[in-house]
């Protein structure tokens, strides 16, 4: 049955004529090349946002550790969630905690006061990982040298996803007019091919029903479609 209905649809298509032909050859691969070159962008773009992301609430990290060093030396508690409140200013950042140099917890910050009952990962090693759709970054605080605690922040990918989909519209608005200029195109430049073999067509026709063997086809170019002029000619 898959080989027949196969046959079915090939046969559709060789009955189609050359002008339908060429065009839908044309349009199946702009399509096609467009398609590619829109993922490609679009993942492309996705990971130098990620990789900037990452830098940036790295950074970010490293600026709230240093300025909390002084903080875990005195185990200053209150002095550390006021250096954690500067965060406010980073409205993608989520969650942070500081942890002293036994992990346990010594500061906390949360973007939203209703979510104070939100559980950290663990103490990780330095470094930073995508969980859903946030991004997660564990920074040692160091003091001469030495770790004396850890910091944890966590921002959303939320800028991920509405700029992915601004990307999808615009690939989409792109591969329509790029599309509509190939068909337009296509729909002229097609002539060279179908417009000569048209012609022949036409000519054999007369040569069949007038039975005039003197008709000739006359040829236009030294291409394919010039030698089966004169092939025509010759017979």
């Amino acid at each position: 049955m898959k080989g027949i209905r196969r046959g079915a649809e090939m046969q559709w298509y060789l009955d189609l004529s050359i002008r339908r032909k060429v065009q839908t050859i044309v349009m199946v691969t702009s399509a096609a090349a467009l398609l590619v070159a829109s993922v490609v962008f679009t993942l492309y773009d996705r990971s130098t946002f990620l990789l900037a992301k990452t830098q940036d609430v790295s950074t970010l990290a490293k600026i709230i550790g240093s300025n909390s060093t002084a903080a875990l030396s005195f185990a200053d508690a209150k002095s550390a969630r006021e250096i954690l409140a500067a965060l406010r200013a980073e409205p993608n950042v989520t969650h942070a905690r500081i942890y002293d140099k036994d992990g346990r917890i010594f500061a906390t910050y949360n973007r939203d006061a209703a979510q104070s009952d939100f559980s950290p990962p663990p103490v990780q090693s330095q470094g930073s990982t995508i969980v859903r759709n946030n991004m997660v970054i564990f920074q040692s605080i160091t003091l001469n040298g030495e770790s004396i605690g850890m910091i944890f922040i966590e921002a959303d990918l939320t800028a991920l996803s509405e700029r992915l989909m601004r990307f999808l519209e615009i690939d989409f608005l792109v591969l329509l007019v790029s599309l509509a200029v190939a068909y337009l195109l296509s729909t002229r430049l097609q002539r060279l091919i179908s417009g000569p073999i048209r012609e022949l067509a036409d000519t054999a026709s007369s040569v069949s029903t007038q039975e005039n063997y003197c008709i000739r086809a006359m040829r236009r170019g030294n291409d394919e479609i010039g030698l089966l002029f004169d092939q025509f000619n010759s017979m």
